[in-house]
């Protein structure tokens, strides 16, 4: 852990307890899950922003488009819950935003670049076939469950894999110096 990439840990102890939570039958568990989630959301995006301050305002476009249109096809099926998964997508609007960010971040190597942005887009497909689920959109069988936890898990690993390349670059451009 570094001074850049401690929010990638904080965010993986999040998913963690998310997943803890989830695994329990009832809504305070599920409503936990999700809170715990939603925070690791912020910590991974807080350590996209600390470690690539720059805005490309033109990657929120597509991202807002393709989330958007995710929440359009779900809105009849939220009931009570419109508002909140309303906030839950902009969250991972401004995830997947900042990210997409780190594309063109010359002080990762182009593989970690890609490694990072594709974790964002696992990580994000994984919890969209989640709400699927949760809204009975999708039925409630074992291989879809199996996909969200596979998914999840991948997604979270490549976001480590890149935090990991940019602390190790970072620090030896610390101790070349």
């Amino acid at each position: 852990l570094d001074g850049i990439n401690w929010p990638i840990f904080v965010g993986l102890i999040l998913s963690a307890l998310c997943d803890a939570f989830m695994v329990y039958e009832g809504t305070f568990y599920l409503v936990s899950g999700i809170a715990a989630n939603m925070l690791a959301l912020v910590f991974y995006t807080v350590y996209f922003v600390r470690s690539d301050p720059s805005l490309d305002l033109e990657r929120l476009v597509p991202v807002a488009l393709v989330l958007g249109a995710f929440y359009f096809i779900l809105y009849d099926s939220l009931g009570s819950f419109k508002l909140p998964v309303l906030a839950y997508m902009a969250l991972y609007i401004v995830f997947m935003w900042r990210a997409s960010a780190r594309l063109g971040d010359k002080s990762i190597s182009l593989l970690s670049q890609y490694a990072c942005f594709l974790g964002s887009v696992i990580v994000t497909t994984s919890d969209c076939v989640l709400s699927l689920l949760l809204f009975g959109i999708l039925p409630d069988k074992d291989k879809y469950h199996y996909l969200v936890l596979v998914f999840w898990w991948a997604g979270l690993y490549l976001l480590m894999i890149t935090a990991e390349d940019k602390r190790r670059k970072t620090a030896g451009k610390t101790t070349r110096v």
